[in-house]
């Protein structure tokens, strides 16, 4: 029988994670690094390590779009994890028969989380293959910059990634900028079929209550309507693992669902 995951907080230390990929017999080998930057001092990251909100996002994905290992699933489309860090989140969408797109900045994209996609790509499991894409939020969002730019996205996550103010802003307007042209690229293949946005979710781990206020205030300006998932359903999901923690383990992590109005639902600034 295999070992029920451990919450993040009591795994920093480990170098590899044996971690039980959710709803399968199977054991995701991740690479972890004490290292909480990356080779520049511009590029500072939490995406060496696993974190609880990953954690809690993976889980509640299962309620999501449960699946049956007796029957065979049909691609879910296409998902984009944003900060996928050791790629965990990336690994459960993975296996729910979604084409993930794990991006992250270089260092994290071309290290550890390439690291983690390449030793885990023979799992059993039925996957499909993730592809590490680098993805620089502070820069304009280019269409022509991305692999997945002529495919309609249905899913977007993030997991861990709004930790400091200065990353607010570029992050919700990547986030607006997917499902913008998510939308455009469905419109042009639907014959002008009545526009349709990717699910977005977003989970986190509230060390500071003023920054997830200002990442709120911005989706808010920036046309998403925010609910919190309460946490019974969070709760539902870390029990359809098999994950019995008390709730004081994940205290502070919680999953948003952001839903974009449309591109003429921006409130109107100043």
């Amino acid at each position: 029988m295999t070992t029920p995951p451990l919450p993040a907080h009591l795994t920093k230390h480990l170098p590899t994670l044996y971690y039980p990929l959710p709803s399968t017999p199977y054991i995701l080998t991740l690479t972890q690094s004490q290292s909480s930057s990356s080779s520049t001092s511009s590029e500072q990251t939490t995406g060496t390590t696993l974190w609880l909100s990953s954690q809690l996002l993976s889980y509640h994905l299962l309620t999501l779009f449960p699946s049956s290992p007796s029957t065979p699933q049909r691609s879910r489309g296409v998902a984009i994890d944003l900060g996928a860090g050791i790629g965990l989140t990336s690994h459960t969408l993975s296996h729910l028969n979604f084409r993930v797109y794990a991006t992250d900045v270089p260092a994290i994209t071309s290290g550890i989380l390439s690291q983690n996609i390449s030793q885990n790509a023979n799992l059993p499991a039925g996957g499909v293959p993730i592809v590490a894409h680098a993805l620089d939020w502070t820069l304009p969002l280019s269409p022509a910059d991305v692999p997945w730019s002529r495919e309609e996205v249905e899913v977007i996550v993030t997991a861990d990634t709004f930790y400091k103010l200065e990353l607010v802003e570029p992050l919700v307007r990547t986030i607006r900028g997917l499902c913008v042209e998510s939308a455009r690229c469905a419109e042009k293949r639907g014959g002008g079929r009545r526009k349709r946005y990717p699910l977005v979710l977003v989970a986190v781990e509230v060390r500071d209550r003023g920054v997830l206020g200002a990442a709120l205030e911005t989706a808010a300006r920036e046309g998403f309507e925010c609910r919190r998932i309460g946490d019974g359903r969070v709760k539902k999901g870390l029990e359809a693992a098999g994950v019995r923690w008390g709730r004081e383990e994940w205290e502070g992590g919680e999953i948003w669902r952001w839903v974009f109005k449309g591109e003429g639902s921006e409130r109107e600034s100043g």
